[in-house]
């Protein structure tokens, strides 16, 4: 993900980064429903944005950067006044266990992002994701990620603390056809592609 510009001029972002997993550090935050976090997540999709650290995106979901932290962001519906990236997500999310896992959180390491879309199989094994990944890529939903791997590879759960959850909430379907995830493996790191 893109690191942020400095705060020395009054049309800077306001640039923090902190360490990986839970830190005291807190950024105010908005309030939003799982099917809004998954809506905005599939407007990307079939808009087909294209991956960019240094483009933003501006629809009706406001201007957003197009790199991993920024879909996550415009996703969240966040501050679009403050630079989020992989190196300050924690700020307005907790950690939680990967067995907890709900559509619309995220896994997040030092290098990339992914918005958590739901378990793939019974057993908790498999998940699909949506993500922006590297150049030459567009928005793009995943199936059949195995959540080992990612753990393994440094992805921690996190959990936007803005998220409102509704025991009656009915969300959205994924989009019907996802790239497999093995497939994507087999050209580039998924788990570090930036």
């Amino acid at each position: 993900s893109a690191s942020g510009t400095s705060a020395s001029s009054p049309d800077a972002f306001q640039y923090i980064d902190t360490p990986p997993g839970d830190t005291n550090v807190r950024l105010a935050h908005g309030f939003i429903t799982r099917t809004e976090i998954l809506t905005r997540a599939e407007r990307w999709v079939t808009e087909q944005v294209p991956y960019s650290q240094t483009a933003w995106w501006n629809d009706s979901d406001g201007i957003y950067r197009q790199d991993c932290s920024g879909y996550v962001s415009m996703a969240w519906a966040l501050d679009q006044d403050i630079d989020f990236w992989t190196g300050n997500l924690n700020t307005v999310s907790h950690v939680i266990d990967s067995g907890q896992l709900l559509p619309g959180d995220i896994l997040l390491s030092t290098s990339h992002t992914v918005l958590f879309a739901g378990w793939a199989n019974p057993g908790h094994t498999l998940f699909d994701y949506y993500e922006e990944s590297h150049p030459g890529t567009n928005a793009r939903f995943v199936v059949d990620a195995p959540i080992a791997e990612f753990l393994i590879a440094g992805f921690t759960p996190f959990r936007y603390d803005g998220v409102i959850d509704s025991p009656n909430e009915q969300l959205p379907a994924n989009p019907a056809n996802g790239l497999l995830f093995s497939a994507l493996q087999l050209g580039s790191d998924e788990l570090a592609p930036n």
